[in-house]
């Protein structure tokens, strides 16, 4: 069978092969090379925006720009290396010299060995420019880390997160090599005299974090020991036990007039008066350890001590409610705190510890969340004249009659209701006829009230907040 195809000629062919010429020349006049034709600086701002990775595949294209990027000593300060980066290990002794914080990220072994090559005997072996290492190995640990700084006296930053618990001997010997260190951080350190540490620290130390488990990648390095006084700023400790929390006791005292900020893993049977009595700082976080989400509560406190601002942040288990709560409320019972604010959050049935917060007569604002509440009606009309914002969330069986009870509080001035499902169109009218001083009333996913309801009250607000 013959079947007739039609050959393509022999100036069609070379016709293509032009056109196809033609267009690789147009592309290549179309290509820019911005590293040699931009500005400097225009460059490095293009290239800052890279990630290490990124960065390497730069140098990867040609001779030029491996050189001009090589070059660029900032934007190699800081360096990270993950778990799939391991072929950039033999390439870090193109820009080891300029590396000022290096981070080991939930890394390989390879990673860890050849890090740890390149920093005793490698690119980086003097280290006179390495200032800041950030190690982040959940399931892994560099053998010898201690053998690895002996030589970083230059060191002034260490973010240590292991996958095995480091014996307080081997911090010691970090110390001891790291003279200039002003943060450490480690994730599980085996201690129990934490006086004993805060003797061995290194002169400038600033930052002290044991057993500190929210150590990340993005640790946050800001701190300096320019011209500061002498002492701990950031401290992040654990009281299992009673000698633990005397020798915790020591180190507050010592450092409690440059202490500003203090992470804290105890248990509720610690009295805390000393605690609260002594420490100055701005931030207080206090927790039982570990804490399962099904059962994680939260007591927030915003206070003033001494006219200026602190903040307590306090996490427990919400079986151990009726231990928690009290610590902590009773504890802060100071007159030197001067308690503003309180936000309780998912701790279940707060019923009987409620009229404890009776006690702070310069309470301005309080927030109860997702709780379990039988004595509001006993207890709002006992609020005294300083509060002025309320707030029920999540608070599944709030009636109308609690809600109107609301109007009994001398100077309320601001309401939020939310997802309060049992609560209807009649108990938001009491509130607001009964109470002509509210200027706000923040209503939002309660199933029974009606936009009709929404509209007429947002109308008497407005009217009212005009006429004053």
């Amino acid at each position: 069978m013959f079947t007739d195809q039609t050959l393509p000629s022999s100036d069609s062919t070379h016709s293509t092969e032009d056109e196809e010429e033609e267009e690789r020349d147009i592309t290549e006049q179309k290509r820019v090379d911005f590293i040699r034709l931009l500005p400097p600086e225009v460059v490095l701002l293009i290239l800052s925006n890279l990630s290490t990775n990124e960065l390497f595949g730069c140098l990867d294209v040609s001779l030029g720009w491996k050189d001009r990027i090589e070059n660029y000593p900032s934007l190699w300060r800081q360096v990270t290396i993950g778990d799939e980066d391991y072929e950039l290990i033999d390439k870090l002794e193109w820009i080891g010299r300029h590396v000022r914080s290096y981070t080991i990220y939930q890394a390989c072994q390879e990673i860890l060995d050849g890090s740890a090559s390149i920093l005793v005997s490698g690119c980086m072996d003097n280290l006179t420019s390495l200032e800041k290492l950030n190690i982040s190995l959940p399931t892994s640990e560099i053998s010898h880390l201690e053998y690895t700084l002996t030589t970083t006296h230059h060191l002034t930053h260490l973010n240590w997160s292991s996958g095995s618990t480091v014996p307080v001997e081997q911090v010691y010997e970090i110390f001891d090599a790291c003279p200039n260190l002003i943060f450490f951080k480690v994730s599980y350190c085996d201690f129990s005299d934490l006086s004993a540490i805060r003797s061995k620290c290194p002169k400038h130390l600033r930052v002290l974090g044991l057993n500190d488990e929210k150590i990340t990648v993005g640790i946050d390095w800001d701190v300096s020991a320019d011209g500061a006084e002498p002492g701990l700023y950031d401290l992040t400790t654990t009281c299992h036990d009673n000698t633990s929390w005397e020798t915790f006791q020591q180190v507050l005292v010592k450092d409690e007039n440059t202490l500003r900020n203090l992470s804290l893993f105890c248990s509720p049977s610690r009295d805390p008066t000393l605690l609260f009595s002594t420490f100055q700082g701005r931030h207080m976080r206090l927790s039982e350890g570990h804490v399962g989400w099904r059962y994680y509560s939260t007591i927030q406190i915003d206070a003033v001590v001494m006219n200026h601002p602190l903040s307590i942040f306090y996490e427990f288990s919400r079986n151990y409610v009726d231990q928690s709560f009290p610590w902590l409320i009773d504890g802060i019972k100071m007159d030197r705190i001067q308690t503003k604010k309180i936000k309780i959050n998912r701790c279940g049935n707060i019923g009987p510890h409620l009229f404890s917060l009776l006690d702070f007569h310069r309470l301005q604002e309080l927030c109860i969340d997702g709780c379990q509440v039988d004595t509001l009606d006993e207890f709002i009309p006992r609020l005294g004249s300083s509060i002025s914002s309320i707030a029920f969330r999540n608070i599944v069986r709030l009636k109308d009659s609690t809600v109107a009870l609301l109007a009994t509080v001398p100077n309320l001035k601001r309401v939020e209701l939310f997802s309060c499902e049992f609560l209807s169109d009649q108990g938001l009218r009491m509130l607001l006829d009964g109470c002509p001083r509210l200027k706000e009333l923040d209503v939002r996913h309660c199933k029974s009230v009606t936009q009709a309801a929404l509209d007429s009250i947002k109308e008497t607000l407005d009217q009212r907040n005009r006429t004053e």
